[in-house]
């Protein structure tokens, strides 16, 4: 609303002169009930006007510059809102937070708490009910979920009030914490009746307003445990460039070099085509299709892997990645076995990554077919 304002004061144009004396300003709503508007400018400066009735056809509104006794026509949608009540102007977003800001999410809905904490810049863990990694995207999701809430009506209570909207017992409590310290509180209460989307009482916590508002954010808060695991196996290097890449795949070991123009071998030379650029996005982002917590299953192949793979970030971290043998999932198509360095668990992944370093292991092979590694360049 304040920035509605300022824009269209900036943008106020007069759209006809009335008159320049009039006998009376009472016709046009400038005497005693008209709405004065004072500008106080950065510069000192004041501005200041009074703002009138609507004219006969209701699409332009009178004002009046002071000091002065012209008055003009303007466009309703410059100063009709300076007659609204004052609930127009009040912040109908009562639990925004920006999701980067984030650092810890608490919420309680229908008896289950999940307690989920920022590690990285691009991770989340959870700590309650279970401890496990947790997809960046589903605590975005709910962050986005509670920061977009906005109230359908705000409405000042008593104590009894607030009870009898379920909001000294909610049923659901949300708590975001936030960098700076402060935190963002959701208590959820009653449903309203005959509303669609559903709607529900809320509130800050125990004291101020409650707000009517669409319940429907809470479904985030209800998946399976299951669902909020973190499948993006390696979100840090999601986000970051790459150095390097050291390759052994089925015995042929090789390195590749990030350059400004792209990939290169160890020694050098361009390793042209798609495939490096492939396999180091595959790598990055791999994703796991379902996870072994219990320990390495017997047919993994980890031990003899088809494929090791060591990134190493522009920062210097190094992350290994051991694929192991093929294994049918529940889908049907063929997955791979893969372990992290440093992750506890076995994961399934798809065969797209196995099959982009088979790839890149011909390309290599071909540039030393004998030796099966990059063959340097002739004087």
């Amino acid at each position: 609303m304040i920035r509605r304002v300022a824009h269209q004061l900036h943008d106020l144009d007069a759209r006809a002169v009335v008159t320049t004396d009039p006998e009376s300003f009472e016709p046009y709503g400038l005497g005693s009930d008209a709405i004065h508007v004072t500008l106080h400018l950065r510069d000192g400066r004041e501005v200041r006007f009074d703002a009138g009735d609507p004219n006969p056809t209701s699409v332009s509104h009178y004002v009046r510059p002071l000091p002065g006794d012209t008055v003009y026509v303007v466009k309703k949608a410059a100063v009709d809102y300076y007659g609204w009540t004052l609930d127009a102007f009040r912040e109908d977003r009562f639990a925004w937070v920006r999701a980067e800001d984030a650092v810890r999410i608490d919420a309680t809905v229908e008896g289950r708490r999940l307690l989920l904490e920022r590690t990285s810049p691009r991770s989340w863990s959870m700590l309650e009910p279970v401890v496990q990694e947790v997809e960046r995207e589903q605590a975005r999701t709910m962050l986005g979920r509670t920061a977009s809430l906005r109230a359908q009506e705000i409405v000042d209570v008593s104590e009894e009030e607030r009870a009898a909207r379920g909001l000294v017992t909610p049923t659901a409590r949300v708590t975001v914490d936030v960098a700076d310290g402060h935190q963002v509180v959701v208590w959820v209460g009653e449903p309203i009746p005959n509303t669609d989307p559903p709607q529900a009482w809320m509130s800050g916590g125990p004291s101020g307003p409650a707000y009517a508002a669409r319940s429907g954010f809470l479904d985030v808060f209800r998946l399976p445990l299951a669902d909020y695991r973190r499948v993006t196996l390696l979100p840090e290097l999601g986000g970051a460039g790459l150095q390097a890449m050291e390759l052994q795949v089925e015995g042929t070991e090789f390195t590749l070099q990030s350059s400004p123009d792209g990939w290169r071998w160890s020694d050098g030379a361009s390793a042209s085509g798609s495939t490096p650029g492939r396999v180091a996005e595959l790598a990055c982002g791999v994703q796991a299709r379902s996870f072994f917590d219990d320990g390495v299953p017997p047919s993994a192949g980890l031990d003899a892997p088809l494929a090791v793979v060591t990134l190493v970030a522009k920062e210097g971290s190094r992350t290994t990645l051991v694929l192991g043998n093929e294994a049918v999932g529940e889908s049907g198509e063929a997955e791979r076995y893969l372990r992290i360095d440093g992750q506890p668990s076995v994961a399934l992944v798809d065969s797209s990554l196995a099959e982009a370093l088979l790839e890149l292991r011909r390309e290599a092979a071909r540039r030393a077919p004998e030796e099966g590694a990059p063959e340097a360049p002739p004087e």
